[in-house]
């Protein structure tokens, strides 16, 4: 986005800059906000499937006969902790990412949040959850349009 560092700042100057660096801002920018649509979409898949979903819920999460939380088996604190570990490790070793790599590791990330996100729909009720969700999705569209 911003070529300042990569010495083509004074490449095209602000009163003859023409709209096709607009559009691919635009395109950039369309990217990004579809990767991240779809990387919300899939947390909130598997979040739901981690609460709801039985034979996945037991291996993560110790619960009574009505679906009350009382503990977490051992995947389910390594899930809790996945993300966390996986942050570090990509500070320490991804110096130099590549597209591809980096694209594995969001994914990767955004699935392990997802599946670790499916915990607070077990404490909280659903309506909560959504109506959070929702309130935060309007914000940021809202201040993200601002900022443009």
């Amino acid at each position: 986005m911003n070529d300042f560092n990569r010495g083509y700042a004074r490449s095209i100057p602000a009163d003859r800059a023409d709209m096709s660096v607009d559009a691919g801002l635009r395109s950039f920018m369309l990217g990004v906000y579809n990767k991240m649509a779809l990387g919300l979409l899939l947390s909130a898949v598997l979040a739901f499937v981690t609460s709801y979903y039985q034979p996945v819920a037991s291996a993560l999460y110790v619960l009574t006969p009505d679906n009350r939380l009382v503990g977490f088996t051992l995947l389910g604190t390594i899930l809790r902790f996945a993300p966390l570990a996986m942050m570090l490790f990509a500070m320490f070793a991804m110096k130099n990412p590549t597209a591809r790599s980096s694209g594995i590791f969001y994914w990767a990330l955004v699935s392990t949040i997802g599946a670790g996100l499916g915990l607070w729909l077990l404490v909280y009720n659903v309506q909560s959850v959504f109506a959070t969700f929702l309130v935060t999705a309007i914000a940021f569209g809202g201040l993200s349009l601002f900022g443009y």
